[in-house]
């Protein structure tokens, strides 16, 4: 687990540096918090990643490279949208109101549940990485080209701009996939001898 661990790390600085991260107000953190929330994170997914089936053609390190470019693509891994509830407000001059769907979104995969879950949600960011992943497989069954297949996670296929969104999921995807072999897998560690 430690080897997968560090190279999802690799992955995550490189794609979310954390010298560009937002310090929302309220949701400031230095860069020693951030780098240690995204050592939290990705090993969460692989340990999601590791008891779920592989996404539909794809490896294991495929499949957790994807959904660490979904979050990215999606939250860049900021800690309002991975602790909650999103920073929705006003900085640096700019409106935020359409963070995470303009609310509706938990996590930093931007799952969509019911407004009275998503404090749960937020608490517990493996029943996120669980349901982002699990769509994931979904979308990755849709009828349209590879790469424009994350787009049922929004509007659909025929949609420009939900089309443009999971080309640029995958171009991260093929980023992260470039900076470095993946360790192997299976990851579950062997039962204690004796």
């Amino acid at each position: 687990m430690k080897l997968v661990v560090a190279w999802l790390l690799r992955l995550a600085l490189d794609l979310a540096p954390i010298e560009k991260a937002h310090n929302f107000p309220g949701y400031e953190e230095q860069p020693w918090q951030r780098r240690d929330r995204y050592e939290h994170i990705v090993t969460a997914m692989a340990r999601r990643v590791d008891i779920e089936p592989t996404l539909p053609q794809l490896t294991k390190a495929q499949s957790v490279a994807l959904l660490l470019a979904l979050a990215v693509e999606e939250t860049e891994l900021d800690l309002d949208a991975d602790e909650g509830p999103c920073f929705r407000g006003l900085h640096q001059g700019r409106s935020w109101a359409w963070r995470c769907d303009g609310g509706l979104a938990v996590g930093i995969v931007q799952v969509h549940v019911p407004k009275p879950d998503q404090a749960d949600f937020f608490a517990h960011r493996g029943r996120v990485l669980q349901l982002g992943y699990r769509q994931l497989r979904r979308a990755l069954g849709a009828r349209c080209r590879f790469e424009d297949r994350l787009a049922v996670l929004a509007r659909g296929c025929q949609d420009a701009r939900s089309v443009v969104g999971s080309r640029r999921v995958f171009a991260l995807w093929t980023r992260a996939l470039a900076l470095g072999p993946a360790p192997e897998w299976p990851l579950s560690e062997p039962p204690p001898v004796g």
